[in-house]
């Protein structure tokens, strides 16, 4: 008589290996969607404003002044500007407190101007930043997006804002 034996962790190891790297497997697909999305967050500024749309428009071209632009539109109500460089800013790394090989940052703004109402306009103010750093694999170095600088954004804002309201603009109308 042959007695065969039959280990029970055996019988149920590969459908539980496979459900165990599935629910892995969907956990790190979300989690990178979940990155991905931070990454292309985007805190743009809006403000309502009630004032001519050529003196907004003057005012928003003086506000970009350092900046390259790449395109103006004045008929679709948009600016882009180019991509502008400066040092990155943050902590050096290593264990000397070493930069990075060019480490620096880069960042281009898009300006809308739409009509909300008869007589408001919607300003909207975003930017797009990106980090010269390390990334390993393949391309050592290489631009990768960063969260803009929410400290960029608020400088422009309130620069438009202030050459705006000695305009006689009002901002915070309610739309209608």
């Amino acid at each position: 008589m042959q007695f065969s034996f039959v280990d029970p962790f055996v019988l149920h190891s590969r459908p539980y290996t496979i459900g165990v790297r599935a629910a892995w497997g969907l956990v790190l697909c979300l989690s990178m969607v979940g990155c991905a999305a931070w990454l292309d967050f985007d805190p743009s500024r809006t403000l309502l404003v009630a004032c001519p749309p050529d003196t907004i428009w003057e005012q928003a071209l003086t506000v970009f002044d350092g900046y390259p632009l790449a395109s103006v539109d004045r008929d679709a109500g948009v600016i882009e500007t180019d991509w502008r460089e400066e040092p990155a800013q943050g902590q050096p790394y290593g264990l000397f407190g070493r930069e990075g090989l060019g480490d620096k940052e880069r960042s281009r703004l898009t300006f809308r101007l739409e009509p909300s109402s008869p007589h408001a306009f919607r300003i909207e103010l975003a930017e797009q930043r990106q980090h010269w750093g390390f990334r390993g694999g393949a391309r050592i170095y290489d631009w990768y997006p960063v969260p803009p600088s929410p400290d960029v954004t608020e400088r422009l804002v309130s620069t438009l804002k202030r050459k705006l309201k000695e305009k006689g603009c009002v901002f915070d109308v309610a739309s209608s």
